[in-house]
């Protein structure tokens, strides 16, 4: 699997041997926490976890799949607005592609350890929906 993030489009499209699969919207990093462009692969995955940084403690988080250090794909249910309006300016992560419970769990449930993950786009102004 290859999961490309569009940072451009808040999108991440998913395709498995080079065939479009699945798309779906995210708000991915806020200034100064911005989702890094790059390439990476999946390599932690968590049913659930507590998430931790210099400012944030968010308890039950679902359906994590890391890609880079602390960012990756998980389930934000409390950003149902920046997800919708693929707004990272006024909405944004600490660097995590955010996404809606059922995506995400789409991605952990089919996108196992080892599928790549490519972070593309530039940061957008504003909501891009």
């Amino acid at each position: 699997m290859r999961l490309v993030v569009d940072k451009s489009a808040q999108m991440v499209t998913v395709y498995k041997d080079d065939q479009q699969v699945q798309t779906f919207p995210v708000c991915t990093g806020k200034g100064g926490h911005e989702t890094t462009p790059g390439t990476y692969v999946i390599n932690v995955r968590y049913d659930v976890q507590t998430m931790r940084g210099s400012d944030y403690v968010t308890p039950n988080v679902p359906w994590v799949s890391y890609f880079n250090g602390g960012q990756g794909f998980h389930g934000a249910p409390w950003n149902p607005t920046g997800i919708g309006m693929g707004d990272p300016v006024g909405h944004g992560s600490h660097g995590c592609v955010n996404m809606n419970v059922q995506d995400a769990k789409w991605i952990y449930d089919n996108c196992p350890q080892g599928s790549l993950v490519q972070v593309v786009g530039s940061q957008p102004g504003g909501p891009v929906r």
